[in-house]
């Protein structure tokens, strides 16, 4: 693998997480998210064995919305920066808020190998459900959401979602922002498993970005 291909795969995977933290955030303030974007999240946390990055997302497109996410994130000028009443920062700021708690949930996953272990058991063993129903299926996305409370939600650190009180109030929205977070922590364990890191945003940022951008040019509709 060339250092090329193993940055691209970093930025796909973590363009994953991104668009996890995005969906939460748009579900949190308008209680309405994608069916595919819900779909791609699904069916992430449920392949446990992929043969390369693009496996897990399905298909280059389905992360695009991450990738897009990641791009604006990394070429913001400093007058929008500065600029603290926009919508566009706080958005922004809650995005960053939402993938640093995952990275420290995923820490936290990845120094848990008994856990990890027991995730991946009983995602393995839900396979059969899924190829029953579908992988949006009511009865899929319970058991899901509740793997995530039972594993996931017992780590001193709770991520504290901010949005309107009458979408946060539904469980059914609750329930899809879990399983957003599961995604974005799936995410996360795949951009450590092809070599990401903190630094390589520090180091390697202006190559990130530009992947970003030929990814928009080739995927993006």
């Amino acid at each position: 693998m060339t250092n090329s291909t193993k940055l691209t795969d970093v930025t796909i995977a973590f363009s994953g997480a991104v668009q996890s933290a995005y969906l939460v955030n748009q579900l949190a303030h308008t209680g309405t998210i994608s069916e595919k974007g819900l779909e791609t999240a699904i069916c992430s946390i449920l392949t446990v064995e992929p043969k390369n990055v693009i496996d897990v997302f399905g298909a280059p497109a389905n992360v695009m919305l991450g990738v897009k996410q990641l791009s604006m994130m990394l070429s913001k000028t400093k007058k929008v920066n500065k600029d603290k009443q926009t919508k566009q920062f706080k958005q922004s700021m809650e995005i960053s808020r939402y993938l640093l708690s995952m990275m420290h949930l995923e820490k936290k996953l990845r120094n848990d190998p008994p856990k990890l272990e027991h995730i991946r058991q009983r995602i393995e063993r839900m396979h059969t459900q899924v190829n029953y129903f579908s992988p949006t299926h009511t009865a899929v996305l319970d058991n899901l959401a509740d793997l995530y409370l039972e594993t996931l939600g017992q780590y001193n650190l709770r991520i504290k979602v901010i949005g309107r009180q009458q979408i946060l109030s539904r469980p059914e929205h609750m329930r899809t922002i879990r399983l957003l977070l599961f995604a974005g922590i799936r995410a996360l364990v795949l951009w450590r498993q092809v070599g990401g890191n903190r630094l390589q945003f520090l180091f390697s940022r202006r190559k990130i970005l530009a992947i970003t951008q030929s990814l928009m040019e080739q995927y993006l509709d």
